[in-house]
């Protein structure tokens, strides 16, 4: 039990580094009440202060009426409290923030992707690998880089100490650990199996693999084309120019909303609706115009780099006795498939297809035999058996529903404790919630 206590802890702690979570301290419910009441407070205070000044200048018949004004306010006021539903008790906090642990990295914080428990109750996080980064540069122009970081599985103590750095060639974007202590970990394309010491039993590619193209090359900035001064001059100047038709076009049109707006004639309307098209049209033609003109060839080689790195992203992997489940971009359209492996990571099977989620996020997490996931953008946890069956789902995306997952894309993740209960986290709420694995909510 102790031991149990000690990871979920170290769970909750770990979830303020990865910037996952911010763990509400105290129930925003609650909070929301004592803000009401504390305003409802202020305003009686002011009332009644105000009704002693008339009372002391204006006659008795203004007093009375004032008074009469008052009483009814503050009665209307005690049973709008009165019918205020009480706070659900399962909602009230039974953790709060002790720390944090930073991942040192250089002269910086590592860049976590993923973490987990291993055996012995440490952390481990993955942590570094490439990535592509834009930026608005000098006069506003998109620029962009390939930023590689160490890429590695680093160990951590439940008191923050750095006792071990698993080192990978690859970017490491989900991990896992099996009952046997072997860690399994997912990212970029490929899957890296190592015992619990850390060293590589296995690598493979990642199932999506097999049906994508290779990485684009990205255009070295120096092989791109050089403009002579003149032309350096004629193309900001024309930047320049798009952009102002680019702003007198967007304050037409909303020029032309408004008035709209006021006009009943419908011949008139159609004629405003005319010019408001024209206007449009001028906004969209100069915007490509400036498109092709500040996009450079080594800024349109790393977007479509990136959009191939993503393609590859491994968001979650999690292990069973009997397979490994990992779950990745589908590699038409949008949306996430999940595939079952075997535990050597061959024989690799779609078996869940068509997930929805945003953020680049999609977890899973298998217990009992069952695969879990939280499918952010349908605001639920969906549960399947090892074949792709739908079993069961739960949770909704109604915000004042102890239940219901509030904010943009949540549950962001989820976890089993080794009781079997089900813990999910919400990104921007700040909320750990605990489940059955049926979905009753149990605080």
């Amino acid at each position: 039990m102790e031991r149990f206590e000690q990871r979920l802890t170290l769970l909750v702690l770990a979830c303020f580094v990865v910037a996952v979570l911010s763990f509400a301290v105290s129930s925003p419910a609650l909070a929301e009440d004592t803000a009401t009441a504390s305003g409802e407070q202020t305003q009686a205070e002011k009332k009644t202060c105000k009704s002693k000044k008339t009372t002391e200048k204006a006659p008795t018949e203004e007093a009375t009426e004032e008074a009469t004004e008052e009483a009814t306010e503050e009665a209307t006021e005690e049973a709008t409290e009165e019918e205020e539903p009480e706070p659900d008790p399962r909602l009230q906090p039974t953790h709060e923030q002790t720390g944090t642990i930073a991942i040192p990295m250089g002269d910086q914080k590592a860049r976590i992707h993923s973490f987990c428990l291993d055996s012995n109750g440490n952390l481990l996080a993955t942590c570094g690998g490439e990535r592509v980064v834009f930026s608005r540069g000098e006069k506003g122009i998109m620029e962009g880089k390939l930023v590689e970081e160490p890429s590695a599985v680093r160990v951590i103590s439940p008191e923050g100490k750095l006792l071990d750095k698993w080192s990978l060639k690859t970017t490491p974007q989900s991990i896992c650990v099996g009952s046997d202590g072997t860690v399994y970990c997912g990212g970029q394309g490929v899957l890296t199996k190592f015992d619990s010491k850390g060293k590589i039993l296995k690598t493979v590619d990642s199932p999506q693999v097999a049906e994508l193209p290779p990485l684009p090359e990205i255009l070295k900035i120096e092989d791109e084309p050089k403009l002579t001064e003149e032309e350096q001059k004629a193309k900001d100047e024309k930047i320049a120019e798009l952009r102002k038709l680019m702003s007198e076009s967007l304050k037409e049109m909303g020029e032309l909303r408004k008035e709209r707006r006021d006009i009943k004639d419908e011949k008139e309307k159609a004629q405003l609706d005319a010019r408001r098209e024209k206007a449009t049209a001028a906004y969209q033609a100069a915007a490509g115009e400036l498109r092709i003109l500040t996009v450079s060839a080594h800024l349109r080689s790393l977007r479509k780099r990136s959009a191939a790195m993503r393609k590859r992203a491994v968001t979650g992997i999690t292990v069973s006795d009997k397979d490994l489940f990992v779950v990745c971009y589908a590699v038409k359209g949008y949306g996430f498939d999940v595939w079952r492996m075997n535990l050597d990571m061959s024989e690799p099977k779609k078996i869940v297809s068509k997930l929805r989620g945003c953020c680049g996020q999609m977890d899973i997490q298998a217990s009992d035999g069952k695969l879990y996931v939280a499918e952010n953008a349908r605001k639920r946890v969906v549960s399947y058996d090892r074949d792709g069956e739908k079993l069961t789902s739960w949770g909704s995306g109604n915000k004042s529903a102890p239940d219901g997952f509030g904010s943009c894309c949540n549950p962001m993740n989820i976890r089993f404790g080794s009781d079997g209960v089900v813990y999910t986290s919400e990104s921007n709420v700040g909320r750990i919630k605990r489940f059955t694995p049926e979905g009753e909510l149990l605080g």
